[in-house]
């Protein structure tokens, strides 16, 4: 008897959880076949769904995906337009959106609704015996309501009313297709990083070379990010969709140092997707790009258990937190995009950790027979580094003329006067000079800018005229490395502080003194304010997930049609 009820016990388990463990049925009454899938970025917000093509027409069957009821029911002229939520047998909610209209008698309790109150938009929650619904029975048609163009969105969510990603439970489409991986991004983090000698992001194209993509190597310095811009394709959507990936991964060295799986989110952490994705990049114009490294204030439950700062490299400096460190010399970086269907595509990318040298100080002097260029370093050389010497005489073309080898403190080398008459050296992995025969440019007006990024500042020196010799920046009595734009601009990069930075600025047509400071605003909120205390922003703690750097300052409007009241502030 007790085995008897044992076994009885253990059967009615296997059943049960079959049960739970069938394939849904497919949401709509045509062919599976996706325009958009789970996490994709939408204007500052996650994707909770997938986006179920319907090939431009409406009116398609939506069939309820298992047996459950209809839990709530909505109609709006905008978001979700008309959409119907099914609550199954398993505790998760079936959501189908955009839709044309309702099945009866889903359709005929939205209209009693709508009469009672006098409105189009009604958001209606029914009982569970009200309406209940069988697998494969139609309870909507598809259409465009709220988006403009037909489809069908479709969520599946947990008990917590939590989007789950559809393609790992229970819904497939065809797919034996690797992501396609674009380009990869280097990314600096704070004032002293360098990529390729600068201080700006840097994109490598990945390039598909048989069995992997590849690119360039890339050389480093300081505190890194990486992002990584990628898109996934399904045999099922023609291969002419572009799909959000499942999985990211960076190894260096073969060393597993990040990982995100889009798996599940809350709807309270949807617009951390610019902690996601690259923010940085995106506000740049370069969008697309999702992070390899967990941002600060990065709340979301897709790293599994890598913690806030993994994914980022320290390139020849001590790591802090989760980051990770390479030492000077050749390191290897592979990284890894997976979709829902298990097929995954492969980059590797070569990068060298070298310190960058910066040239403090160039000159071009004309000599009987040709032209002595001189250069010195912002420090002693102890190995020798190759340069690359070029001229041009126009600031746009540049011909090579020679790479030398140089060390200690600087060079001199001696040119045919047939070149020039400007010239740039550059190191293979660091900033450029450029500089001009005395005599061959004139002084033209020259002014300085800033841009205003995390724990730095840009400065852009630029003047009407080539200069002849680089500007020089200082803070305090520390020389700042400035990089050749063109003949005519130069950045530098100024590390912030709440205090205010003192930048003294030297060029031809131009010897200034800038106040930079700036105020941070953290997750608990925070205020930035002008120096005269007559503007002022004010954050309260629900406002600000990712801490941020900023300030208040005075502009000039030169538009002699603007009368002005007042003084025209800028908040950056």
């Amino acid at each position: 008897m007790r085995l008897n009820w044992l076994f009885a016990a253990v059967w009615n388990l296997i059943l049960f959880s079959q049960l739970l463990a069938e394939p849904y049925e497919w949401p709509l009454d045509g062919p599976p076949a996706l325009t958009s899938t789970y996490a994709e970025y939408r204007s500052g917000r996650f994707h909770a769904g997938l986006d179920v093509k319907t090939w431009g027409k409406e009116g398609y069957a939506c069939v309820a995906v298992s047996d459950g009821y209809v839990w709530r029911v909505r109609t709006s002229p905008w978001g979700y337009g008309k959409a119907v939520y099914l609550k199954l047998i398993n505790g998760r909610t079936a959501v189908y959106a955009h839709l044309s209209g309702f099945a009866e008698p889903i359709e005929q309790a939205v209209a009693d609704e709508q009469d009672h109150r006098g409105a189009y938009s009604v958001d209606l929650y029914l009982p569970p015996g009200q309406i209940p619904v069988k697998r494969g029975e139609t309870v909507a048609f598809s259409g465009s309501t709220g988006s403009g163009f037909p489809h069908l969105h479709f969520e599946i969510r947990d008990e917590k009313q939590r989007p789950l990603n559809p393609l790992l439970n229970g819904f497939r489409v065809t797919d034996t297709t690797q992501p396609t991986l674009v380009a990869l991004a280097f990314v600096p983090l704070d004032a002293e990083a360098r990529v390729d000698g600068r201080n700006v992001p840097t994109v490598r194209t990945l390039t598909w070379s048989g069995d992997r993509w590849s690119a360039d190597p890339v050389s480093l310095w300081g505190r890194i990010g990486l992002a990584l811009k990628v898109f996934d394709r399904a045999d099922a959507s023609a291969l002419t969709n572009r799909l959000a990936p499942y999985g990211l991964t960076l190894m260096v060295d073969e060393q597993n140092i990040f990982r995100s799986q889009y798996d599940a989110f809350s709807y309270t952490q949807v617009y951390e997707v610019d902690l996601d994705r690259s923010f940085i990049l995106n506000r740049s114009g370069m969008r697309g790009f999702h992070n390899l490294y967990v941002e600060r204030g990065n709340t979301l439950p897709l790293y599994g258990d890598f913690p806030i700062g993994s994914g980022v490299l320290y390139a020849g400096v001590e790591a802090r937190g989760a980051g990770s460190h390479l030492g000077p010399g050749a390191h290897s970086l592979k990284i890894t995009a997976d979709d829902a269907a298990g097929n995954e595509a492969i980059a590797e990318v070569d990068v060298a950790v070298t310190r960058p040298v910066w040239i403090a100080g160039m000159t071009a002097t004309a000599l009987d027979k040709g032209v002595i260029i001189k250069a010195r370093f912002d420090r002693s050389l102890e190995q020798k580094r190759s340069m690359i010497i070029e001229s041009s005489g126009d600031l746009e073309t540049w011909k090579w003329i020679k790479t030398a080898r140089v060390k200690d403190e600087g060079f001199a080398t001696t040119l045919a006067s047939s070149t020039g008459p400007h010239y740039r050296a550059r190191f293979e992995d660091g900033p450029a000079a450029i500089c001009s025969v005395d005599g061959s440019v004139e002084s033209g007006q020259a002014w300085v800018t800033s841009k205003l990024l995390e724990r730095r500042s840009i400065l852009t020196i630029a003047s009407t005229e080539p200069f002849a010799s680089p500007p020089s920046v200082r803070v305090g009595s520390k020389m700042i490395s400035v990089h050749a734009v063109s003949g005519s601009e130069y950045e530098a990069v100024i590390p912030n502080e709440t205090r205010g930075s003192e930048v003294r600025v030297n060029a031809a047509g131009l010897d200034t003194t800038l106040v930079l400071s700036v105020r941070a605003v953290r997750p608990t909120g925070g205020t930035l304010e002008s120096t005269d205390g007559l503007a002022t922003a004010r954050f309260g703690s629900s406002n600000v997930y990712h801490p941020f750097e900023g300030r208040v300052e005075t502009v000039k409007i030169k538009d002699e049609r603007v009368q002005l009241v007042g003084k025209p502030y800028k908040f950056e």
